[in-house]
């Protein structure tokens, strides 16, 4: 969730961000910036004010530097003064007018509404009548720089009240000075000065700087009145020079007697500012769900981190961005990394640009060389240092992207410390980065939180088995592996894990994934993959007894793909040569193999033996290992399919080309102990006249000719 900002009570027209120390009532205790120096110097000049007419301190800084909380602190200060000296404070905020045309008479308003505040004598209610009666006289007031100002009022100025009846035209400018003069003369009675304050400056238009800075020159001095504008100097020089104002660099000096810039905010207050927003996180979402990654959120923040949150606003904005994205990612991207990549969106926009149009300049790609062949930079290169440029901070944006993706350090010649790792959710690793950047997995991506739960809670492995699909399961399979190797957390039952991956194989999903050819011949099967995982689990959790639990796995009715695998590891492969460790036992046989047999005849009188994932390997092992029980099943595939289409494209299945596709052919000695062959030639012949379709036809033809054929052309294979 996102922590809304806060609407808490203040003076009128004070905004008040997340996380930001504002309010005047606590903003001593927690001023976590040290400016308690800067602020007790803006409060020794307003004690100036009741000798001072008009005077004015600006607080200077850039957008999101804190002065909205330097005025809070500038307040809280004020309200320690003695009460019978201590000032009435207003608050103006002009952004929050919205109205240019408005914000004279608004001002005076508001500023009537502070006199009546100073106490209920009639000193006060008389000045306070004369600032309204002041404030009627005007609707907007269009100045000519340099002019006097009270000597061009339009049409618009009659009050619509009706108090006012004259025609603007009949209304002469010393009668506003006189009503100026009647202002200040109340005002000079008050017995307690008023201090406005001026927030939101910067957020305001060309136009709208020019008419503030023109109201507090032009209203300005008044008796007992002080007036503190935060603004960001620079900002209201460019807006002045935008409308040609002369002399821009040096008009407010014209207005302002004592400039305050803020002064930086030391490391121990942005340490501060990180602390406090991390605890305003909760521990659910902190808390290390990774290995290794107890020291990495420090990492982070001293390598560049800590340059790139310069302002509370900063720490405000990239902590608001990670509380949209982290709930998401929760457990499948680090929390650091995470907290880094909001920095990069919020502080350096061209670079996350980049990271999302070209994540392989980031994460690394076979294509991206640090050197091209002429010996000029990649393009992965170029292009990060030309984002770089675009940043307020390039340098600590170039170390942040460093620590994160140490792929770039290496290529831009640069040191850093960081690793890659998948299973402990670093965003450079491809995979973690994919979901990263699609801010949540998709159908090709495996989730970390997935695969975690898979492992450590089987009541939810089969409710978890719904998030895979075919793109993904292979990888979720590799996962798997991966957060096993990873983690030192024990296994519950680690028997019953080896057997729900074993299973796994001939789920829908992977048999689907199988027949879609999606793993060429440079990758593994699923099988393969599972026998290696569920090896793993096996010499890690029970240890001593991984003949035991191959054995079962061999056995097991629901895991034929992953039997015949495990039967050709154990009894068939090697021959002579002893087997591996996670094999069955060699004195176990005829024993396990007997119970083989069973199942698939089994699966084949049940119609799903040619369903599974590799019904063929399935075939092969039983005619190597038990082929006197080959018949029996061959006859309850007849008895399901007299076709017998399915059992030829499983038992004369051979090598997969590129970009032919699946071959078929006879090979020695596996079509025999299932059938007489002379008569299963007569068949395919028959099958062949019936006009059977591709690839069945491939498979049958190869086995009347002695020819390998393409399934999907039913091409002669040239070999």
């Amino acid at each position: 969730m996102v922590t809304p900002v806060h609407q808490l009570p203040a003076p009128d027209n004070v905004r008040i961000h997340a996380g930001e120390p504002l309010t005047a009532i606590n903003a001593i205790e927690r001023d976590s910036l040290g400016r308690k120096g800067f602020a007790g110097a803006a409060v020794s000049a307003l004690r100036g004010v009741g000798t001072s007419a008009g005077l004015v301190v600006s607080v200077e800084g850039a957008w999101g530097s804190g002065k909205t909380s330097a005025l809070a602190l500038i307040e809280a200060y004020l309200n320690q003064e003695p009460e019978e000296s201590r000032p009435v404070v207003v608050h103006f905020n002009p952004w929050l007018v919205g109205d240019r045309d408005a914000l004279l008479k608004l001002f005076l308003q508001k500023l009537a509404t502070a006199v009546g505040l100073t106490s209920n004598t009639a000193v006060a209610i008389k000045a306070a009548e004369q600032l309204r009666a002041y404030s009627r006289v005007f609707g907007v007031l269009k100045f000519v720089p340099g002019a006097e100002p009270w000597a061009s009022i339009t049409e618009k100025v009659i009050s619509a009240s009706g108090r006012l009846t004259e025609s603007v035209a009949k209304l002469k400018a010393p009668d506003l000075e006189g009503q100026r003069d009647k202002v200040a003369d109340a005002l000079k009675e008050l017995t307690r000065p008023i201090i406005v304050f001026i927030d939101d400056v910067d957020r305001l238009f060309a136009q709208e700087v020019f008419e503030v800075v023109r109201i507090v020159k032009a209203v300005g001095e008044l008796p007992n009145v002080g007036y503190v504008i935060a603004w960001d100097a620079d900002y209201v020089t460019r807006a002045l020079e935008s409308l040609h104002v002369p002399f821009a660099a040096t008009y407010p000096d014209k207005i302002v007697q004592v400039r305050l810039p803020l002064p930086a905010i030391s490391r121990a207050g942005r340490e501060h500012l990180l602390t406090e927003q991390l605890d305003s996180l909760g521990e659910e979402v902190t808390r290390h769900r990774f290995p290794n990654e107890e020291d990495r959120l420090s990492l982070l923040y001293w390598s560049g981190l800590n340059d790139l949150l310069a302002y509370p606003r900063d720490f405000t904005r990239v902590f608001n961005t990670l509380r949209t994205i982290e709930p998401i990612l929760r457990g499948e991207v680090a929390f650091a990394d995470l907290l880094g990549l909001a920095a990069l969106k919020v502080k350096a926009p061209s670079i996350y640009g980049l990271l999302h149009r070209h994540p392989e300049f980031f994460a690394g790609s076979l294509n991206n060389r640090e050197k091209s062949e002429n010996g000029e930079k990649s393009p992965g290169a170029v292009a990060r240092a030309e984002a770089l440029k675009a940043c307020g901070a390039p340098l600590a944006v170039g170390n942040l992207v460093h620590h994160l993706f140490p792929f770039t350090a290496s290529k831009d010649g640069a040191f850093t410390i960081g690793r890659v790792e998948s299973t402990e959710g670093h965003l450079a690793a491809t995979d973690r980065l994919a979901v990263a950047l699609q801010i949540g997995t998709t159908d090709s991506d495996v989730s970390l939180v997935a695969a975690q739960a898979y492992l450590f809670e089987p009541s939810r492995r089969e409710e978890l088995l719904k998030s895979i699909t075919t793109l993904n399961c292979n990888e979720f399979l590799r996962m798997l592996g991966q957060v096993l190797e990873s983690t030192t957390v024990p296994v519950e039952d680690p028997k019953l894990l080896c057997l729900h991956v074993a299973r796994l194989v001939d789920h829908p999903v992977f048999i689907e994934r199988k027949r879609s050819r999606r793993d060429d011949f440079l990758l593994r099967g699923a099988e393969d993959i599972a026998v290696l995982l569920a090896s793993s689990v096996a010499n890690r959790h029970v240890e001593g007894s991984e003949s035991l639990v191959a054995a079962s796995l061999a056995s097991d009715a629901g895991s034929l793909t992953v039997a015949a695998r495990l039967l050709w590891e154990s009894y068939v492969a090697r021959k002579d040569d002893p087997p591996p460790a996670f094999a069955c036992a060699a004195d176990s046989r005829t024993e396990i193999v007997a119970v083989y047999a069973a199942n698939v005849l089994g699966a084949a009188k049940a119609g799903k033996l040619l369903t599974i994932a590799n019904p063929g390997s399935v075939l092969w092992r039983l005619e190597e290992l038990a082929p006197e029980a080959c018949p029996a099943v061959f006859s309850a595939i007849r008895e399901i399919d007299p076709t017998l289409d399915s059992f030829a494209l499983e038992i004369l299945r051979k090598s997969f080309h590129t970009p032919g596709g699946q071959a078929y052919g006879l090979s020695k000695g596996f079509v025999e102990p299932y059938c007489n062959i002379e008569e299963l030639r007569a068949h395919a012949a028959q099958r062949i006249a019936d006009g059977v379709a591709l690839p069945a036809l491939a498979a049958w033809k190869s086995l009347v000719d002695g020819k390998t054929y393409f399934g999907k052309s039913g091409l002669v294979v040239q070999e």
